[in-house]
């Protein structure tokens, strides 16, 4: 094996999203957070992010198991964290075209003859409140906006819940 070879022992740093205490600010925003990403890709490498910019995203194309399986959980997340951090989340799956989404009007000014690619990726999710009722709902991860947004009922949610309390 010469010097510029790589042995089949070498892997690559997995990505990694962690819980931990006390809680940090988001690396893009104010809010704190006990969600934090370990992504060898980029330094800091150590960033803490909140629901809404937190999509836990493989930059490699041989993403693992483990990996895909964190990007789903922080959809799930974000769904919650939307809708109060109440209920639960009982299906995500990825979209292949998020235009297909109820009320979703996608990237402003983007073409379909241009040639970059649309930087947006979807799930559908199904949502179920605390009550049983189950509302249909889609999640967008903006590239540009490094954040991601909930379609509900033919229209982007604007606005997060807030738990009533009694």
């Amino acid at each position: 094996m010469n010097e510029n070879s790589v042995s089949s022992t070498d892997k690559r740093e997995e990505y990694k999203v962690l819980s931990v205490w006390p809680p940090q600010k988001c690396y893009h925003c104010d809010r704190l957070t006990g969600v934090v990403h370990i992504d060898p890709a980029f330094v800091p490498n150590f960033q803490p992010k909140c629901a809404l910019h937190g999509l836990a995203r493989c930059p490699f194309l041989d993403e693992t198991v483990e990996e895909r399986e964190a990007e789903l959980e922080s959809v799930r997340r974000y769904v919650l964290w939307m809708h109060a951090d109440t209920g639960r989340v009982v299906l995500v799956a990825p979209l292949e075209h998020p235009e297909e989404i109820p009320g979703y009007e996608g990237l402003l000014g983007y073409e379909e003859d241009e040639e970059d690619e649309c930087d947006e990726t979807a799930w559908h999710t199904r949502y179920e409140h605390p009550s049983g009722e189950r509302i249909d709902s889609w999640v967008v991860w903006s590239n540009d906006d490094l954040q991601l947004y909930l379609y509900e009922n033919g229209a982007m949610v604007e606005q997060r819940q807030i738990e009533q309390v009694v």
